[in-house]
């Protein structure tokens, strides 16, 4: 908590970028502890002319992954200034709305199930049914989610697209549960240290590699998404509850780096 803190700037942002400074707030809230007072005051000022917002700050294109997160961020704030941002917000996410039923990262990108997730729960966190929208007759944007489960239960990424199904996967499931951002805490269940499973754990981490995780400087998501590459996927049953977990995980973990 305090490196995260350390991290928010004098104006409330992280460094200067709506999709960072979101996402600290949920995580913040996320801890039962109320954020600067400056953070969601800087974060409404970065709303587009358009309604939406995007990855940095005021005047850039709109996405609608970062309009939803940021409705998550603005989810329950009290106020007109938040309480007219989160109407724009809501405007621009309806406006976008493909007629296949999800959502593209940028208009007329095509829809995938990362953006419909983001756009889904940003809709959850501020009491819109997102089974309501269906632009011009579109199927809803959880029908486009639910079109794209596979036969082993991954999701992907879009129509003829099977990039990443790990992160995809644990993305839409929040989505399809109609979970919005933050979280409740899971309660870990207390492990002995004499057990057979914490010395198996021991010896797990002790073996296994280390692994680095590159901060990439922030890009649009356009661009993040065009660099991945297609990851075959063949699990069992049991494996496919793991992967579900992981990819729950790897959203919430990664999502603050910009790379969902």
């Amino acid at each position: 908590m305090s490196a995260l803190e350390h991290d928010i700037a004098r104006n409330g942002s992280v460094s200067d970028q709506a999709n960072w400074t979101a996402f600290a707030i949920l995580a913040l809230r996320s801890a039962d502890v109320a954020p600067p007072a400056a953070m969601v005051p800087w974060l409404v000022r970065q709303q587009d002319s358009d309604g939406g917002f995007n990855y940095g700050t005021r005047g850039g294109s709109s996405d609608v992954d970062d309009t939803g997160s940021v409705l998550e961020a603005l989810a329950g704030v009290g106020g007109t200034a938040a309480a007219h941002a989160r109407s724009g917000a809501i405007r621009y996410i309806r406006a976008h709305q493909d007629g296949d039923g999800g959502f593209p990262s940028l208009p007329g990108s095509g829809s995938n199930a990362e953006s419909t997730a983001f756009a889904v729960q940003g809709l959850i966190a501020v009491g819109v049914n997102p089974a309501s929208l269906h632009r011009r007759g579109s199927p809803s944007p959880l029908d486009y989610l639910r079109s794209l489960i596979a036969g082993d239960g991954h999701v992907e990424y879009a129509r003829g697209s099977n990039q990443t199904p790990v992160w995809v996967t644990g993305e839409a499931l929040m989505a399809l549960e109609g979970k919005a951002l933050p979280l409740a805490p899971v309660a870990m269940r207390a492990v002995s240290a004499s057990s057979p499973a914490h010395h198996a754990s021991a010896v797990h981490r002790s073996s296994s590699p280390k692994v680095t995780v590159s901060h990439r400087t922030p890009h649009t998501r356009a661009a993040q998404r065009a660099r991945r590459v297609s990851v075959p996927t063949a699990v069992t049953p049991a494996v496919d509850r793991l992967v579900t977990y992981a990819g729950i995980l790897t959203a919430i973990t990664l999502a603050p780096l910009g790379q969902g």
